[in-house]
């Protein structure tokens, strides 16, 4: 079920869309839109609630519904607020209710699968409340609280999303977190390693990290993490060489998403960074690398060990400094540079340098720019390009 504002609100609740995926066209959820809502959800396998006026009365009952729905695997809840407003927001009401009904009944949710609570603008005490619904809903597989800039993760809220036996996926994109509320959480999720299902991380911080604390990037070694993301994260050059640490010893990380735009341009910092891909070059488990510069905009590279890492370093930097100067075609940004290896299948197979390097072709024909050196980097690049195949 989809709900969401329309331009002009109707004089009545009405339902569109189809039996597993209805759609509610409502402007306030009041006793009308619930009556209607309890008529169609036992079918409903996706239910949306975004941005509505939810009338405080319809909460118990509409925790109920969800509770008992049995067909429903997705439930998004964005944006909602109660009618009227009190000082505690719509979705540790929500939650609070769901709790009640769980304890008094003994019934639950054994069938919801994606939970969505991103733009709510919670609190770290609604945040606190809302890991709640992990307990009221018990087969959570995807758990969403991203654009939420304003939680922190308490290391009893990193306990509870620590201990479930069926998280497998957490959001924190466009969280402004701290240093501690990662540390919280890399903590949570290696105590509890032999419990927790959690194998994909999705991050956010909110500034460029300094070297007075360190990331326990070690704390991935004794975890299931299979995937981590760390967007606008921006990385110190002691947390870079945490990482790498890991990289070394690594057996479960397969996908790495980071943020080292600060350190990539500061060739001071270069064998760290050497220091770094070879560590993700040369380790047999991960297969994936993605980063990422302050704008999203390094172009996409397909690199295979017969490269250097130090050569890829050189390569890298260089791609780094041209996209400054030049726009992909269609002016179009690459959000990433995505760093793939050949399968471990067939380690003899090696591609060409145009397949290893993405448009290099591109490279070639664009004019140059006198901005910032661009012609030396420019012949550069296609020197180290013709060179590593």
């Amino acid at each position: 079920m989809k709900v969401f504002i329309p331009f002009s609100p109707p004089d009545l609740p009405k339902i569109g869309g189809t039996q597993k995926e209805p759609e509610l066209y409502a402007l306030i959820f009041d006793e009308k839109a619930l009556y209607l809502f309890k008529t169609f959800n036992q079918y409903a396998e996706k239910i949306s609630l975004q941005g509505l006026e939810i009338k405080n009365n319809c909460i118990y009952p509409l925790a109920q519904c969800v509770i008992s729905a049995p067909h429903l695997e997705s439930l998004v809840l964005n944006g909602n607020d109660c009618s009227p407003k009190t000082s505690r927001g719509f979705i540790p009401i929500f939650a609070e209710a769901c709790q009640y009904i769980v304890k008094n009944s003994g019934r639950k949710n054994t069938n919801l699968k994606n939970l969505d609570l991103s733009l709510n603008n919670l609190s770290s005490d609604e945040l606190n409340k809302a890991t709640n619904l992990l307990k009221s809903f018990t087969s959570i597989k995807t758990l969403n609280l991203s654009n939420n800039p304003n939680i922190t993760i308490s290391k009893e809220i990193a306990k509870k999303i620590a201990q479930n036996k069926t998280l497998q996926s957490l959001s924190l994109k466009g969280c402004w977190l701290e240093k501690t509320d990662i540390e919280n959480l890399l903590d949570a999720l290696a105590f509890q390693k032999s419990k927790t299902k959690l194998e994909e991380l999705i991050l956010s911080g909110k500034t460029i990290f300094d070297d007075t604390t360190v990331i326990p990037f070690e704390k991935l070694s004794d975890s299931n993490i299979k995937k981590l993301e760390l967007h606008h994260l921006s990385l110190s050059i002691r947390d870079l060489e945490a990482l790498t640490k890991v990289l070394k010893i690594n057996q479960t990380l397969q996908t790495l998403t980071i943020d080292i735009s600060h350190i990539m341009q500061d060739l001071s910092k270069q064998n760290a960074l050497n220091s770094f891909i070879s560590a993700a070059m040369t380790n047999k488990t991960l297969q994936e690398l993605n980063v990422y510069d302050d704008e999203g905009n390094i172009l996409e590279l397909n690199v295979t060990h017969t490269l250097q890492s130090s050569t890829f370093f050189q390569i890298a930097f260089l791609m780094s400094q041209i996209t400054q100067n030049y726009r992909l075609p269609n002016q179009e940004k690459l959000k990433s540079s995505r760093i793939k290896r050949n399968s471990r299948k067939d380690p003899n197979n090696r591609r060409s340098p145009e397949e290893q390097i993405s448009y290099l072709d591109f490279f070639k024909k664009q004019p140059i720019s006198k901005k910032g050196g661009g012609k030396e980097i420019h012949d550069e690049l296609i020197r180290q390009l013709k060179g590593h195949g």
